[in-house]
Formats: C-alpha cells, structure tokens, sequence
C-alpha cells in the first residue's frame, strides 16, 4: 500500500474468531527506494546482469540479461538454477547438434562452481555469432552474481585481424564498456576506448584516441592497480579495485586476455564499475 506521501507499506490481515480482524502495517519505504536504486543502477550496465540470493533465487536481473534468454525475467524468476543455465546452454552455437553429455558438461561444471563457491567464467559463441563471456561470482553476503559480458568486438581483435586496425579501433570505442590495451612489455597503453578515460578521467577526457592513451600514460598512477591486478589475475574475470584521477578509489569486475597488436604481445583489458550497483545490494533484501 502506497500512502498519499508516498510511503509504502506491507499490510497483513489477520482474522478474529470472535469476528472481525487485525491489520499489521510495516513502513518498507526505504527497502522499496533502495529496490528502486538497485534496478536503476542494474538496467544502467552495459552488460547483461543477475544476482541471485543464497537459495539462488533471483533478486534482479536487467534487460540485458532478459534478452541473453529471450525470456522475461518472471519467467526468469520462475525457474530453477538448472534450467536457467540449460537454456543458456542451449542458445550456444552447435549445441544442439551436440551429444546430451556434452551439452550437460557446462551445466555440472557451473553447478560445482555455485556449491564451491568459485568464481567461473567461460567464453561461448551464441547462435546470433555474437560472443559472450559468462561469469558466475560467489557474493559475501551469500548467492551469486551472474555476468554476460558481450565480447564480439574483443574476440575479433583476438583472431589477429590486424590488417583491419582501424576498424577494429572504431568498433571498440563504440563499446558502452571500458576497454584498453597494454603492452606486456613496459605496460604501456596501445589504446583506450573512451569508455575507459570516461572511467578513469571523467570530464577531463579527451575526444581524441590518442591524446586519450598519452593521458593513460602519463598517469602511472592510475596504471599500476592494473598492472598489478594482471599479474596476479587468478581467473579470466575477478574484482579489483581500481583508482580514478585525483584518488578516488571504485569498485570492478576486470577481465584480461593475451593477444598479438600490431605484432608485440599485449593484453586487452576490459572492465566494469561495479560501485554504485554493490552499493545497492545489502538494503534490498536484509535477509540474505
């Protein structure tokens, strides 16, 4: 019941044996603002996006994520852990063409990260030739994160098309996620999308690619968390804490893979801001 000042309030009936009955009002206004900021900050992410509480029931999930299983998301919320990744599975090139033992391998292998509590990430090529990483996280609080990174244009770069440089440079900057480059060797920036100096920078970036990596560059400061999360990235995406241009501290999902860029090894980077999002988690549901 949503009251005239816009309050809101859960109201139980209870009724009398000698008749008539009880009411019960609980105020849930802040719990439903937070619901409200949740869903905001979720619909808000580039990727497709669901979290699940610790009896892996949905909480919320976004349009991405409802468009990965060409479901909405009641029906999302209506089925079991199972057969939300089937049908997952079932949406990936070939699969069903494949032996049943075959496609219900990504299935177990999924299952056992949740009772694990693992982080698992796996790259899959979907009918549609789009590619996506899909990434279980394990949460403190309990349940899971589920994460459907859209990396057509990465895997793209990654099978060496170098002779079309620039445009692979125009699909990446067309990317809503932050991506950059880095040469393995002295771990400087070959590139930078301007998702990642919007991330990093904010009002002070440039409009110019170039001028973008040479900001990166100039800032070690900025570089090293991420020099130092790729040395010691246990899984092909995890959380790492990042750092904006005057020390602002944030949270993100970081993803990294080795490739060939113009002929030196390099690595692509990609990440997501995860801040404002985990901020809005723990008021939603206080019993998870």
């Amino acid at each position: 019941v949503v009251s005239a000042e816009d309050r809101s309030f859960i109201v139980d009936r209870s009724y009398m044996r000698g008749g008539g009955h009880i009411l019960v009002a609980r105020d849930v206004t802040q719990m439903m603002d937070a619901k409200v900021r949740l869903e905001t900050a979720i619909n808000a992410l580039p990727v497709g996006f669901a979290f699940f509480d610790k009896e892996l029931r949905l909480v919320a999930c976004n349009q991405g994520y409802t468009e990965l299983h060409q479901h909405s998301q009641e029906w999302i919320a209506s089925q079991s852990i199972e057969n939300i990744i089937s049908n997952i599975q079932g949406q990936v090139k070939g699969a069903k063409s494949e032996p049943l033992e075959v496609r219900n391998r990504w299935l177990r292998s999924v299952l056992h990260a949740i009772e694990t509590k693992k982080p698992l990430s796996e790259i899959v090529q979907f009918e549609n030739s789009h590619w996506h990483e899909i990434s279980v996280l394990p949460v403190q609080c309990g349940g899971i994160i589920t994460v459907a990174n859209d990396i057509t244009a990465r895997r793209i770069l990654e099978f060496g098309l170098e002779s079309s440089e620039a445009q692979l440079r125009e699909i990446l900057q067309a990317q809503p996620f932050p991506v950059m480059v880095l040469r393995i060797a002295d771990s400087q920036i070959l590139f930078a999308s301007s998702a990642a100096t919007d991330a990093l920078f904010g009002s002070e970036k440039s409009t110019s690619s170039d001028e973008m990596k040479k900001q990166l560059n100039r800032h070690p400061e900025i570089l090293k968390p991420i020099c130092r999360a790729l040395e010691t990235l246990s899984s092909e995406i995890q959380e790492v804490e990042l750092w904006r241009k005057g020390g602002e501290k944030f949270s993100t999902l970081l993803s990294s893979h080795s490739i060939k860029y113009g002929g030196v090894d390099a690595q692509v980077v990609s990440f997501i801001d995860m801040s404002s999002v985990l901020y809005d988690l723990s008021p939603l549901n206080p019993s998870i």
